[in-house]
């Protein structure tokens, strides 16, 4: 509630101060807050300017990839009087860019893939709190002396020798006789 106070506030007069009092919080409390405000519109601005440089990119190494690919076409005569050493230098230059635009998809998809894992794990670990918070974790198991013979005899048999836990003293803790 205060954050939206705050960015109200602030948007109407321009004043941190006043979006403090208002808010009933610090100035500098309002501070940090617009400031982190800036830098997440910032990170989305240079998100968006990135895909759109990105979709830039492409279009031009497409356009490359299609030019030098029609230079090299058996279909044009002029292909055929090129010399040799400037047909390899086309052919490497489209190798190049096919290169680059294939290393960019892989990049693109591995950034999603990456967002979309770290989504999830946030929703992981809210899900886990929220159980946590509703049910909370006792670390005291109790249990009969029958249930500690049993265990014992289990234990033995992974461990090859007999496991006595002994009597339980008063604490609940065996004495280890």
């Amino acid at each position: 509630m205060q954050v939206e106070i705050i960015a109200r506030v602030h948007e109407e007069t321009g004043n941190a101060s006043e979006a403090a009092r208002q808010a009933g919080c610090s100035p500098d409390a309002v501070a940090l807050r617009l400031k982190a405000d800036a830098n997440r519109k910032r990170s989305e601005l240079h998100a968006r300017a990135c895909e759109r440089g990105v979709r830039e990119g492409r279009r031009h190494m497409t356009a490359t990839s299609r030019l030098l690919a029609s230079i090299l076409s058996t279909e044009k005569p002029d292909a055929l009087v090129m010399d040799p050493k400037d047909i390899a230098a086309i052919a490497n230059a489209l190798t190049s860019a096919t290169k680059l635009r294939l290393d960019l998809a892989a990049t693109l998809r591995k950034n999603a893939l990456g967002r979309l894992t770290r989504e999830k794990t946030r929703a992981e670990v809210a899900i886990l709190r929220h159980r946590l918070e509703q049910s909370p974790v006792d670390d005291r198991v109790v249990m009969t002396y029958e249930a500690r013979e049993r265990l014992a005899a289990e234990l033995s048999r992974f461990v090859g020798r007999p496991l006595g836990l002994g009597p339980v003293d008063q604490d609940g803790r065996g004495t280890g006789r």
